[in-house]
């Protein structure tokens, strides 16, 4: 049955919200995210839990809380205690639709963005996979936690899943944090959402589902997460192993579980049977034990985590296992306490306590049984390293036959690094070795997805792969041809000229494009035409910088009313403050009329760096995300208060992930406002109130309380537009820089190829 939804008329909401009836009239007209109005009996009403989701972003100023009323609370506080609700229960009044957007997993991740604020991303990430186990594998637990969505409801049903799944390890503390937070609200919402989408049921389609979202977090969480597996990069090493229903498959270092679910995918797609898949992984830490075994109970398959540092302790796995899948942390320091001398895995040689990268390479080649592969995940240092007892042990690797293939990735795969990745393919040594070995450069291929992050897709995830199966299948010589400039067969002799050098770009030869107007690259003649025309508009620009500066000096605009003129307020008094959405998703290599606001963005104080783009679906989603002309974004992770004006050619582009959105009321120009924040005063709070230490960030809620000094509005008018010419002016000039370096770099690359072009210039 559904419920009826509530409906309020615009009176109701403004003495409810504890305001006057102008004022709810003017935040319809100020704020395109208001909620739509519906017509019942010819009066116009809106819907209660859209009011109140919406005014519970709206903090109450300070000198308008009541006696009983603290800072930080919210006209959406203050609206449901007048209509007799519970706050806690906000959001349990109208239960979400039955979802049918047909992707599940960005309309998911989307519902997630209600908690940021309450919980950290990994935390709500947690709480979220919890749910989404209940409802699909103890559906009888799941029924009570819906109809009463508590915290110590969800902690007995948790409790109880236990029972059932000795293994599995919940995150209990997660329910703590919650029920702590006294934030029983948010665990409603995230209930009632989990409930109303149709989660797929098929053990195959949920773990794509799981590891898609898993990618999802990675994304959200950027350089601040774990080195988490790309889902391309995981087909890829699934692809070149091939483990089937009969083989043992091991990760040493399972960080979600994600290459042990990659794995069982594999199986499930190449074979009719979908049954018992042997999966192994060694878990570092608490946390990677906790999401591994997770993994496996949401996909409902069997995992034997073993909770262990593995390199102290790798007895045992000797010879037991048909394919190994790792993503080890590179470069790991102090990473064992025992003498090397004992440990029989290291037959290559000892690796130096300084870095544990050719441990792991070995320890995965003693994993295996006879006729096994390993694919190991590298820092591509490790292919060139001079070191002498690595550099002695990647050569005792090559000339014993056990590295059959390296692949260099492209860069930009992974949102915790940037370094360059390799993919090492190991083997047992056979009694006569092969002499040679595979190199594959794939540094060319994927496409941008978002932040300048690049991913392989199905054809270049086909072509790696084919490129190593078919050397294999030609016996591992250097009579298979693969495409020009993909892969190249080298024998040891060749390698050991080398210095036992393993980057695959000093073996495969790249085919050399000569830029030009076939290529798709602008030619010397479009350059100077911009040039020409931007010269025209720096001339201008410096007429109307230096008119300014004169009157400066004439009206001395700075200095009157000093004394007595100026006032002091805090930003969220006189800004609606709006933080970007968790994630977005993102067109991949396209462009589209919906351009997405980013930190790289903001450049000179404006728009001015690239944007992204979205979709029509994900346009409508993010409509409260709207800009307006006037608005000033600013950057909340990573460079927190860097800011950039909203011109009127950008009105209608929307807020992206890692901003805050200031839209600043009377008494406030928003240029001024703009370059106020670039203050050292300014700046120097920002700093000392953001939080985080490798990446440093500050919230919507922190920022609200930042002090603003402000002048009489003449006296803003004429600061911001005196720095906005400057700024201007300077972004200009930056442009012509950057074009005459392009002039430089076409005429290089036409005059040293001998290419001769039928330009007048």
């Amino acid at each position: 049955m559904t419920r009826a939804v509530r409906l309020v008329s615009a009176t109701d909401v403004a003495r409810l919200a504890g305001v006057g009836p102008a004022a709810v009239s003017n935040w319809r007209k100020r704020h395109l995210t208001f909620p739509d109005p519906r017509r019942t009996g010819g009066q116009e009403m809106f819907a209660f839990s859209e009011i109140a989701e919406w005014l519970g972003a709206r903090r109450i100023p300070k000198n308008g809380l009541r006696p009983d009323e603290h800072p930080g609370t919210t006209y959406g506080d203050r609206f449901l205690r007048n209509s007799g609700m519970p706050i806690e229960a906000a959001h349990a009044v109208e239960p979400p639709p039955a979802q049918r957007e047909p992707d599940v997993v960005s309309a998911m991740w989307s519902a997630m963005d209600k908690v940021r604020g309450f919980l950290d991303i990994d935390s709500a990430f947690d709480l979220f996979e919890a749910l989404l186990i209940l409802k699909l594998r103890h559906r009888r637990l799941w029924r009570g936690v819906t109809q009463e969505p508590r915290s110590d409801v969800l902690r007995d049903a948790l409790d109880r899943a236990l029972q059932d799944q000795a293994r599995i390890s919940l995150p209990q503390q997660v329910v703590d944090q919650v029920r702590d937070a006294g934030r029983e609200r948010v665990l409603s919402l995230l209930v009632h959402v989990v409930d109303a989408f149709a989660i797929p049921t098929d053990k195959g389609d949920v773990a794509r589902f799981l590891l898609e979202l898993q990618g999802r977090m990675a994304s959200a969480t950027g350089r601040r997460g774990d080195t988490y597996t790309p889902l391309s990069v995981t087909r890829v090493m699934v692809g070149v192993t091939a483990p089937t229903s009969s083989d043992r498959v091991y990760d040493p270092f399972c960080r979600s579980g994600e290459l042990l679910l990659g794995a069982a995918l594999h199986v499930w797609g190449s074979s009719a049977e979908s049954g018992r898949v042997s999966l192994t992984g060694h878990a570092a830490s608490e946390r990677h034990a906790q999401r591994t075994s997770m993994s496996a109970a949401l996909a409902g398959i069997d995992i034997d985590v073993i909770r262990s540092m593995v390199l102290e302790a790798g007895v045992g796995i000797e010879n037991e296992f048909d394919v190994v899948l790792a993503n080890p942390p590179f470069g790991l320091t102090n990473w064992t306490s025992q003498a090397p001398t004992l440990d029989k895995r290291w037959r290559y040689g000892e690796p130096p306590p300084h870095n544990a990268n050719f441990a792991w390479l070995q320890h995965a080649a003693a994993a295996l049984r006879p006729g096994g592969r390993a694919a190991v995940l590298m820092a591509n240092a490790a292919t060139t390293t001079e070191n002498r007892s690595e550099a002695a042990i990647r050569a005792r690797m090559v000339e014993a036959g056990v590295v059959e293939c390296v692949i260099a990735l492209p860069p930009g795969l992974f949102t915790s690094t940037g370094i360059p990745v390799t993919l090492w393919i190991l083997r047992v040594p056979r009694q006569q070795t092969v002499p040679e070995v595979l190199f594959v450069d794939a540094t060319h291929l994927g496409s941008i997805r978002d932040r300048s992050r690049r991913e392989l897709g199905d054809e270049d995830v086909e072509q790696i792969v084919g490129a190593y199966h078919g050397w294999r299948d030609s016996g591992g010589t250097a009579g298979y041809e693969p495409p020009r400039g993909l892969a190249r067969s080298a024998r040891v002799e060749e390698i050991r000229e080398r210095r036992f050098v393993l980057n695959p770009r000093s073996y495969v030869e790249t085919a050399t494009v000569v830029p030009g107007v076939a290529s798709g690259m602008r030619t010397v003649a479009d350059v100077r035409s911009e040039l020409t025309e931007l010269g025209n508009r720096a001339r201008e620009l410096d007429r109307v910088l230096d008119d300014r500066l004169s009157r400066v000096d004439e009206e001395d605009v700075f200095r009157r009313g000093l004394p007595s003129g100026w006032q002091k307020v805090l930003l969220g008094d006189v800004c609606d403050i709006l933080a970007g959405p968790g994630y977005v998703a993102r067109l991949m290599g396209r462009e589209s009329p919906w351009r997405l606001v980013v930190p790289r963005t903001i450049r000179y104080n404006a728009l001015a760096g690239d944007t992204e783009f979205v979709g029509e679906g994900e346009s409508a989603r993010l409509s409260r995300y709207r800009l307006d002309e006037g608005d000033v974004v600013c950057v909340r992770t990573g460079e927190p208060g860097r800011v950039g004006l909203v011109a009127p050619a950008e009105e209608g582009w929307f807020l992206g992930p890692g901003c805050i959105r200031l839209r600043p009321r009377h008494p406030v120009d928003s240029s001024y406002l703009t370059y106020y924040l670039g203050t050292p005063e300014a700046r120097d709070w920002i700093d000392r109130n953001s939080s985080g230490s490798a990446v440093r960030s500050i919230s919507s809620r922190t920022l609200a309380d930042l002090p603003v000094a402000l002048p009489a509005m003449p006296v803003q008018q004429a600061v911001g537009g005196l720095l906005g010419a400057v700024d201007a002016n300077a972004m200009l000039h930056d442009r012509l820089g950057s074009l005459v370096v392009e002039v430089r770099e076409l005429l290089l690359a036409s005059l040293v190829s001998g290419l001769r072009r039928s330009e007048s210039d």
